[in-house]
């Protein structure tokens, strides 16, 4: 009989459940993660997405997004709601420009009910993570009315049902994500996805590939943050893998 650890427990409760059950009243269907696409070989053959703080450990050559983890969390996956950290990732893809392409990992919204989770109104970074709360509940504080973070973020009446007040709000799911809970992912255009693509069949990775979505406007700082607050949904186009070799 397998052992159930105190997350199994925690998993299966009633708090998980209610946070999903918000989550999905709103017309969330997911969360993301952003991640360079020099690292997806490893989570197709470790077979999930893992913390900072395993990764270190086990991957040579293994480039966190965060490179400082100023949220205190590195045995956490961070990720966004909805729709990616678009801030974030340009900061962090500005810093850097080694390796210039990065993907969007898409997670089935139930990712939530398999282990501990924290919830940030803001970019968890800020204040050391200090606003980062573990009840289910603190999910409604990610979609108040006003949210003060950096800068004081009003919600307009636009702004989509389905994305936090403050698009930089994180969840943090003390867990690995595993493959089968990674639905598709975003790359940024066509020559990215050939790539992609490319690289999974010389690494014998094709059918671990998740479905791929030509989405520019998601790796765009300018037009998704405008799109989301008018509510507009940005165009993700499914990409036939077909097309390739």
């Amino acid at each position: 009989m397998p052992h159930h650890s105190h997350l199994d427990r925690d998993s299966e409760g009633d708090d998980s459940r209610d946070a999903v059950s918000f989550l999905q009243k709103r017309h969330v269907t997911r969360l993301t993660h952003f991640t360079r696409s020099r690292n997806l070989p490893h989570i197709l053959t470790s077979g999930a997405i893992k913390p900072t703080s395993t990764l270190l450990g086990e991957v040579e050559g293994f480039t966190p997004t965060d490179m400082q983890r100023y949220d205190g969390k590195p045995d956490y996956v961070c990720c966004s709601i909805q729709y990616p950290n678009v801030y974030y990732q340009t900061q962090v893809a500005q810093s850097d420009k080694s390796f210039p392409d990065w993907v969007v990992l898409f997670i089935d919204i139930v990712a939530i009910r398999g282990g501990d989770v924290m919830w940030s109104p803001t970019n968890a970074a800020r204040s050391a993570g200090a606003r980062l709360v573990s009840e289910a509940r603190a999910a409604e504080t990610l979609y108040a009315p006003i949210v003060e973070g950096k800068y004081r973020i009003v919600r307009g009446g636009d702004h989509l049902a389905s994305c936090p007040t403050d698009l930089q709000a994180e969840v943090l799911l003390r867990r690995e994500i595993p493959l089968n809970l990674i639905t598709s992912m975003a790359v940024c255009d066509e020559a990215q996805a050939e790539r992609e693509v490319s690289r999974a069949e010389m690494l014998g990775q094709l059918d671990l590939l998740p479905d791929i979505a030509i989405a520019p406007v998601l790796f765009d700082r300018s037009r998704l943050p405008t799109a989301l607050r008018s509510g507009q949904i940005p165009v993700e186009t499914h990409w036939d893998m077909g097309r390739v070799g």
